[in-house]
């Protein structure tokens, strides 16, 4: 590696980013009406099934510049669009206490208020504890600048969300001097399934033990497209819902990616109730605000109560549309799949194709990444455990939230390589 860069720009170029590497491949040859034998991208967690609605509120709400979009603003967002953030976040999320303006931090990008919180929260080598498999941007959030670590921990045999009091207690007394909380996604990536209360009561119950922070990523939280997981009642359970002994350690993200289908505008979110914690970040705002012109936008965009129930309805019914296709087509198939009941992914077993079709491989790791380039070959990306730090090898995360004529094809291209 060059010495022109420092060693902590060498540390991050040397480590692998699968998501990346996918992503990177996808756009060197993409699917497109004009390019049909193009990679169609179903790794990337995008939602395309309402690119109209949501452009044409987009184009409403932006209007015109005025003089101040020239101007330097709130770098943390300005007083209306955090109190509209808040209203909709009391509406959706029902905790316990409204949420208030003064509560949220508004930067740029769900990821970047990953980093955010972890630089505020945790030391240069301190660490925080995330059930596995998890989100695999978590790692590079996380390390990238803040140097924050993440200790994995697995889940109970009967229940891929499931963690135990004691689960916890025996990976903190390991790490006790590093772990400064815990980090989960809820609804979880990439299972898109629901945490119930009572699991997240197991994780409030052990950090108000031991004096750690819990952060609760929850930028899935308006995308239930159904109120089951396994035949049984599920629905999507905030932790600010919940009684919580010291609200101050606890913080959600929260972003407009996600729910609203927005990933490249970069809106993120942080909500927490310790206003020492809302003083840190605002220190450190300038490096991650973002364009007075998008603050106006999502101002404007989220003051219409009635367009947003309308169009979180519309997004839930044609993402419930879409697994009810895709679930159809993978029992056709004979693959089986995590039930899902939020959020726009869906976890697929193939170890038993893999074996048929990979005949030559060291070890299971190795012919999972045989066969994600089988697919890559075959036109359709979608995303291996390795890049959820899965310890089982042989699944794969498929994103649903796109056309079926599309979404179609691409499972006629996984189809064709097992």
């Amino acid at each position: 590696m060059s010495k022109i860069i420092s060693a902590r720009a060498q540390k991050i170029v040397s480590k692998p980013n699968l998501l990346l590497k996918g992503i990177s491949k996808v756009l060197l040859n993409p699917y497109s009406e004009k390019n049909v034998n193009g990679i169609i991208n179903l790794g990337t967690a995008e939602n395309k099934l309402n690119n109209n609605e949501i452009l044409k509120k987009i184009n409403e709400a932006h209007g015109k510049c005025a003089p101040k979009d020239l101007c330097y603003g709130n770098f943390s967002g300005s007083e209306k669009t955090r109190a509209n953030i808040a209203r909709v976040l009391t509406r959706y999320l029902k905790p316990k206490e409204e949420i208030k303006a003064s509560q949220i931090f508004v930067g740029n990008g769900c990821g970047p208020m990953v980093d955010m919180i972890a630089t505020v929260l945790c030391n240069e080598g301190d660490a925080l504890i995330v059930p596995e498999p998890y989100y695999g941007g978590f790692n590079a959030d996380l390390s990238t600048r803040a140097g924050v670590n993440v200790v994995p921990i697995g889940h109970t045999e009967d229940d891929v969300l499931g963690v135990t009091e004691e689960m916890l207690e025996e990976v903190y007394a390991k790490n006790k001097d590093k772990i400064k909380g815990v980090l989960i996604a809820n609804p979880n990536n990439p299972f898109g399934r629901t945490y119930t209360a009572e699991q997240l009561l197991v994780f409030i119950r052990f950090v108000t033990k031991h004096k750690l922070h819990f952060i609760s990523d929850e930028i899935y939280a308006l995308s239930q497209f159904k109120d089951t997981l396994d035949g049984q009642k599920a629905n999507f359970v905030s932790v600010t819902s919940l009684d919580i002994p010291d609200p101050s350690r606890v913080h959600v993200l929260w972003g407009l990616s996600k729910d609203f289908c927005m990933n490249g505008f970069r809106i993120g979110v942080i909500m927490t109730r310790s206003l020492p914690i809302i003083a840190a970040l605002k220190s450190y705002s300038v490096f991650c605000c973002i364009p007075g012109s998008y603050d106006t936008m999502i101002e404007n965009l989220l003051s219409d109560d009635e367009w947003i129930d309308q169009f979180v309805a519309t997004n839930q019914k044609r993402l419930a549309d879409n697994y009810k296709k895709i679930t159809a087509s993978l029992q056709k198939h004979h693959i089986k799949y995590v039930d899902a009941n939020s959020a726009y992914f869906i976890w697929i077993d193939l170890r038993e194709q893999i074996k048929k079709v990979i005949t030559s491989s060291e070890s299971p790791a190795d012919a999972e990444m045989k066969f994600w380039d089988r697919l890559l070959a075959n036109g359709v990306y979608i995303s291996p455990s390795a890049a959820f730090y899965s310890k089982e090898p042989g699944y794969f995360r498929i994103c649903f939230a796109t056309e079926w004529n599309i979404l179609s094809e691409a499972l006629e291209r996984i189809y064709k390589s097992i």
